[in-house]
């Protein structure tokens, strides 16, 4: 077992012992290359797990774009308001969550006043053919909007309702959701290029009573955001008001930004959670059958008719790649320190090297007549 254990160590390093422990025919030694493959995948997947999870609601939030105005704007111009924006139980269930309004509606918040004709081909069947926000300026610049999603939002022109996420995707990609005439989707130089001097560079918020969304745009007007992000209310206290009780007079833009943070960070958990496992998931499948495909091109690269390693069997081939697979899932560690590389480095590193076992160790040369 001793000496066993000491060829398994060389495996991380050597290729010659990946083979030999592979050919090793004692039953009791089979679960190692079993082990090493779960490891190896393990520890492939640990950096966007771990990455993923440690991602804040916050960060689509960049101060330097007024959002910390726009916010504070919005609960100073309310804090007098009766109008409440409430997390409540959603059918008596503790951990699910909705936002309702409580005396008053979306059209009776201050700052919501302004209304704005059909002129965008989409008509707000509450409101007939009108589109209301909350929208913050500063010397005639718009610099943050706050729209409401109830669910019945119709376009005109194909007849069709919008779901939520057609709904702030068209506020999205529109400098002025309320005129075509600076739609993105329309706006167009002669080369059919978009004309950036007329793309979003303000931040805004759409709530819905699921969900909400912020979406963070380049000053530059270049219609790129700079941080966008989903929300749901689950993890959100019953009984809190997001009108009021987000609003810091005394804090301020700062302190009022403190305390919204807080709920962009609550907001994000199921999110995050979702999008983490989903992302892991898909991660550990690639890497898995990446694993797989190895250890067949092994067994296939040994299936010459002179080839003396035709002897390895199918099973042979898979654990010698389930063995070469632990130094790549170790250098997949690297990625904590570039997420650029984290979902990439598994498939590299394994591929180069059974690649480089098959043709080196494994390699069969004729002799010479």
């Amino acid at each position: 077992m001793k000496k066993h254990i000491i060829l398994l160590l060389k495996t991380l390093i050597n290729n010659n012992a990946c083979v030999e422990a592979a050919r090793t025919r004692e039953k009791k030694y089979n679960i190692f290359p079993v082990v090493f493959a779960v490891v190896a995948l393990f520890l492939a997947c640990l950096p966007i797990c771990i990455t993923g999870f440690q991602v804040q609601g916050q960060n689509w939030v960049n101060t330097t774009n007024n959002i910390d105005d726009g916010l504070y704007r919005f609960g100073e111009m309310n804090k007098s308001s009766t109008v409440k924006m409430k997390i409540i139980e959603k059918d008596g269930n503790k951990n699910k969550h909705e936002m309702v309004f409580e005396n008053g509606t979306w059209e009776n918040i201050a700052g919501v006043g302004a209304t704005f004709d059909n002129i965008t081909g989409y008509n707000h069947r509450a409101q007939l053919d009108k589109l209301t926000a909350f929208t913050y300026e500063d010397q005639g610049t718009k610099l943050f909007e706050v729209f409401y999603y109830d669910g019945n939002v119709h376009d005109v022109k194909t007849n069709k309702d919008l779901t939520f996420a057609e709904f702030y995707t068209y506020i999205a990609g529109n400098v002025n959701p309320y005129n075509t005439d600076q739609c993105m989707r329309v706006t167009r130089k002669d080369d059919g290029s978009i004309d950036t001097k007329l793309a979003r560079n303000n931040a805004f918020m759409v709530f819905s009573k699921d969900q909400f969304f912020g979406a963070n745009f380049n000053l530059k007007g270049s219609g790129t955001t700079t941080g966008s992000m989903l929300f749901d209310y689950d993890h959100t206290k019953v009984g809190t008001d997001i009108l009021h009780d987000f609003f810091d007079e005394a804090g301020h833009q700062a302190g009022t930004l403190t305390k919204w943070k807080g709920f962009f960070n609550e907001g994000y958990i199921n999110i995050r959670h979702n999008n983490t496992w989903r992302s892991t998931y898909i991660v550990l499948g690639i890497n898995g059958g990446v694993l797989i495909f190895m250890g067949f091109m092994v067994w296939v690269l040994t299936r010459g008719k002179n080839n003396p390693f035709r002897i390895y069997t199918f099973w042979d081939s898979e654990k010698i790649a389930m063995y070469a697979s632990l130094t790549p899932g170790i250098l997949s560690l690297i990625g904590f320190i570039s997420s650029s590389l984290a979902m990439m480095l598994f498939v590299l590193c394994c591929g180069v090297r059974v690649m480089w076992l098959s043709m080196r160790t494994l390699r069969y040369t004729a002799p010479q007549k």
